[in-house]
């Protein structure tokens, strides 16, 4: 974690363009890793800011770089409009920009900062200062089916996972979704059918959708590619109902709200469907600017994470391991159905 150099708020990383910075949310400040620098500045720009650092003096400022936690040195630059001083580390290269900085400098955010070339991947190179020595690596996942698998049947497009992911985004600070979907046990029957299967759209914040956002898009687009729409949307629905009767009877009075059971059912339709299917963790990793780099991956079957995951839920359904107010026996009751019923739907279709 990464801290701002003028406020001491939390650094979050996002992109101008394609060029990844830290952006503080507080003081609007913000900042370049010195090995993005060169392709971050024009080549006119990159010269006359190599010329103003090497000309007389460099003061030290009050702040530290966030990386290194060496001084900044000020660095006069002639701006677009007026003349500012830009803090640069002269230990990582890194350049931070104050409030309204960048507006000063011509900053070229459409080059290729990327490495590797994946399908799926996306592959930031974030460096390692040798002072930090603070890891700052992106994870990828590639999913890998077996030759069998990709023969029985041609992949579409999984535009409805894709849809319902972007649904439950949208309807995530909607009250007026919350009060009519939310599940809340022994509500009323028309109540109950709607919500019922709805409590699938509303989420309790926004690290729960995320969570089952990139759940969901792992394994449900490629379980519906599989086996058809119309199926995949029987099977998440159906887990996520049966979960909700497990849940009114349950004792427990609070709403229900989630696409977890859903999800879960997706998990378990794609452990039957794709026994063979491993993960790709796929690495980039840089220390010491462009010196010394390496790429490393590694694979492991699906189904080891699928149980692993599946046996944690198990195990919090124990009153000591509960944790928190999650509906961990909706889940495993979800995975079931989808585990089950998925043969059925293959047999139909």
């Amino acid at each position: 974690m990464f801290y701002c150099s003028y406020c001491k708020n939390k650094l979050f990383k996002t992109f101008k363009g394609n060029l990844p910075i830290f952006h503080c949310y507080e003081c609007k400040s913000s900042g370049i890793m010195g090995h993005h620098l060169k392709k971050a500045l024009t080549t006119k720009v990159f010269k006359q800011f190599t010329e103003d650092a090497n000309k007389g003096e460099r003061v030290s400022t009050s702040k530290e770089c966030f990386c290194c936690h060496e001084k900044y040195r000020a660095i006069a630059f002639k701006g677009i409009k007026n003349s500012i001083l830009l803090d640069f580390c002269t230990r990582c290269n890194l350049l931070w920009f104050d409030k309204d900085e960048t507006k000063e400098i011509e900053l070229n955010t459409t080059a290729d900062f990327l490495i590797g070339d994946s399908e799926f991947a996306l592959e930031i190179n974030q460096g390692l200062s040798p002072e930090a020595m603070v890891e700052t690596l992106i994870g990828t996942i590639r999913v890998h089916h077996d030759e069998e698998t990709l023969k029985k049947k041609s992949l579409d497009f999984p535009i409805l996972t894709i849809s319902m992911t972007v649904l439950f985004f949208a309807l995530l600070k909607s009250k007026f979704a919350y009060a009519k979907l939310a599940y809340i046990p022994k509500s009323g029957l028309l109540r109950e059918l709607i919500s019922l299967p709805g409590h699938a759209f509303v989420h309790g914040d926004i690290s729960h959708v995320a969570g089952n956002a990139c759940f969901y898009l792992l394994f449900g687009s490629h379980v519906e590619r599989y086996i058809g729409r119309a199926q995949a949307l029987i099977l998440f629905f159906l887990g996520v109902t049966m979960s909700g009767l497990v849940y009114r009877f349950s004792g427990m009075k609070i709403p229900l709200v989630g696409s977890s059971a859903g999800i879960f059912a997706m998990m378990g339709a794609f452990l039957r469907i794709f026994p063979h299917t491993k993960f790709e963790i796929r690495r980039v990793s840089v220390l010491w600017g462009r010196a010394l780099s390496f790429h490393y991956s590694f694979k492991f079957p699906a189904y080891l994470f699928i149980l692993l995951y599946l046996l944690m839920n198990i195990l919090f359904l124990h009153p000591l391991l509960a944790k928190g107010k999650i509906h961990h026996l909706g889940h495993v009751v979800g995975f079931l159905v989808g585990y089950l019923l998925v043969e059925v739907s293959q047999t139909e279709s």
